[in-house]
């Protein structure tokens, strides 16, 4: 029995090594991620690997085990074809996936996911984000290891012929060979199988990521129940409830009005990936924002707001909704979820408010266009509703979506509720604009389009005052999430979503304008503050506190890649689910 049993031993070191190779790979291209990182931490991410790249490579072996079984009894060489043809899918199919890591963990700070499985919805734009051509190198890294993996692979994986073999030898060889597949794969004979936390042991990302087998990963999504159960109970529902009246408590409402009328225009301005650290005005670098931080100076400027996600449909949902992110789904994409959630849309148009929401790409992207028709929305304008001279992968340029908003919303009626949402700013920072920070990495790229960003801002604002609506218009301004640009933060660094958010207009009562609110708050608190800065009932908004009632508390909750921070005057807490301790 030499000869099979040095054929299997042969098919698993061979993915072992792979396996091996690729996490090497990965943490080549995610080496800026580790730089603060001792060497010997991150050597750790091999050994903490082991188990679930055991468990990978007996997944992958059950198939080629069970053909090569079939061939022990009848030698006839298809079989050992057929086993070919699979492992040289497997080796592409795996290649494809570890560097599809690579490209979401550079973007995300995680793995494939079945967030990021949705986003094959719209295949363009999720190739754009994995293999963008800031990316070029990925590509070339993909084919070399498909033409050497596969070679070595023919070259050194024959199996030579066998003779004198008894059946009950056969029989005994098979039995424990799919014994140790079907224990190899549950990682052992303990209670329960392997789990992904078994790979994880840092506080960095990156490195939990490196030693999480990739394939492994990846089949989990298909093997795994559907969660039907909120895998976050930490607490009774009891308890839960109590902490969370502690936090939002029944208040007397008293609310400081800062606008001079209670019924002015709104316009929503979200703009793309505009990060605090980016804004001169908010502590962030200077020169990047120099409109944002003029009109700071007129404007009424929030120093401590926070994105409650890191996507833009998690984005438009707490500030529509106000409602928290998720950690790993999108409710907008939940039918049955997201149409019992409040929705300002509603609320304004119950008011009186004509209500329109304008971008400069695709409406169905994240399912935005049925959330916001479920609403009742007015008016919906996207990439299709206008001509367009310039776009990138994701939609118009911010000019364009300005100057068409500025001709179309003089057709509303008054008063008018409206959304714009930009996207020249979005990863990966390729717009053709003005180069002013270099051009030589994405962070210089970051620099250059939310430059852009802001300079088509202050030109839009400009504009706008030529307008007769103007004087009675409310406008506001933030960001759909943050970015790690351009300090490079970890993903769950409170500062990765940290954001602006701005009210201007004539409308401000003189002595707010150029003032600051210190206030900790985040995206759901939007509902609440403006409904009651309109004095209309906000009730249903559970979640969204009213950031000018000086009795409301001044927190913001965040998350990310399954796990959570938590942020009040007194601390900051990050809460890793993954590693099922505070980071």
């Amino acid at each position: 029995m030499r000869v099979p049993i040095k054929y299997i031993l042969k098919l698993f070191f061979f993915w072992y090594i792979f396996f091996f190779v690729q996490r090497i790979i990965f943490l080549l291209f995610c080496s800026k991620m580790l730089v603060s990182v001792p060497l010997p931490e991150i050597l750790l991410c091999n050994y903490y690997s082991i188990n679930i790249d055991i468990s990978a490579i007996c997944y992958l072996l059950v198939i080629p085990v069970l053909i090569f079984i079939i061939y022990l009894f009848i030698t006839k060489k298809i079989f050992i074809a057929l086993i070919n043809i699979f492992m040289i899918f497997f080796i592409v199919l795996n290649i494809l996936i570890c560097i599809g890591d690579i490209g979401l963990n550079l973007t995300w700070g995680s793995k494939i996911n079945a967030r990021a499985l949705e986003g094959l919805a719209y295949p363009k734009e999720a190739a754009g984000l994995i293999f963008s051509k800031e990316h070029l190198l990925l590509y070339v890294v993909i084919f070399l290891q498909c033409v050497l993996w596969i070679y070595v692979y023919l070259r050194f994986m024959k199996i030579r012929n066998f003779t004198g073999v008894s059946n009950y030898k056969k029989i005994i060889f098979s039995v424990l060979l799919v014994f140790l597949c079907i224990t190899g794969i549950r990682g052992g004979f303990q209670k329960y199988p392997i789990d992904k936390d078994w790979a994880y042991y840092s506080t960095n990302s990156t490195l939990n990521n490196a030693s999480l087998n990739s394939f492994w990963n990846f089949a989990e999504i298909f093997v795994k129940k559907q969660v039907t159960k909120n895998p976050y109970n930490y607490f009774s529902k009891e308890e839960s409830d109590e902490i969370f009246n502690e936090l939002c408590p029944d208040i007397k409402d008293t609310t400081e009005i800062i606008t001079n009328t209670n019924r002015p225009n709104i316009i929503l301005i979200i703009i793309e990936s505009l990060s605090a650290d980016a804004v001169g005005c908010m502590d962030g670098e200077k020169n990047i924002t120099p409109g944002m931080d003029l009109l700071s100076k007129s404007a009424y400027l929030f120093t401590n707001f926070y994105a409650t996600g890191f996507r833009t449909d998690q984005g438009i949902l707490a500030l529509l909704s106000g409602f928290p992110a998720q950690p790993q789904n999108s409710v907008i994409k939940d039918f049955g979820k997201f149409e019992k959630l409040p929705n300002l849309i509603s609320v304004f148009k119950n008011n009186n408010y004509y209500t329109s929401y304008y971008c400069g790409g695709k409406l169905w992207f994240a399912n935005t266009d049925v959330y916001l028709r479920t609403a009742g929305i007015d008016k919906l304008i996207g990439e299709n509703d206008f001509k367009i001279k310039r776009k990138t992968l994701w939609g118009a340029y911010d000019e364009e979506l300005y100057d068409f908003h500025l001709n179309d919303i003089k057709n509303s009626e008054q008063p008018f509720f409206s959304a714009i949402i930009t996207s020249t700013s979005h990863e990966w920072f390729d717009a053709d604009v003005e180069n002013i920070f270099g051009n030589n990495n994405n962070c210089e790229k970051y620099k250059n389009t939310i430059h852009y960003a802001d300079k088509c801002l202050m030109q839009y604002l400009q504009k706008a005052k030529q307008k007769e609506w103007y004087k009675n218009t409310l406008f506001i301004i933030t960001a759909d999430h943050a970015h790690s640009f351009p300090k490079n933060r970890n993903y769950n660094q409170p500062g990765r979503h940290h954001i602006p958010f701005v009210l201007y207009g004539d409308v401000l009562k003189k002595e707010y304008c150029g003032k600051k609110n210190n206030k900790i708050a985040s995206h759901i608190d939007f509902a609440a503050t403006i409904l009651s800065q309109l004095n209309i009932y906000h009730g249903k908004f559970r979640y969204s506190k009213n950031i000018f009632n000086k009795y409301s508390a001044g927190f913001a909750f965040y998350t990310f890649d399954n796990g959570f921070g938590f942020i009040d005057e007194n601390q900051t807490i990050v809460f890793d689910h993954n590693l099922k301790k505070t980071v």
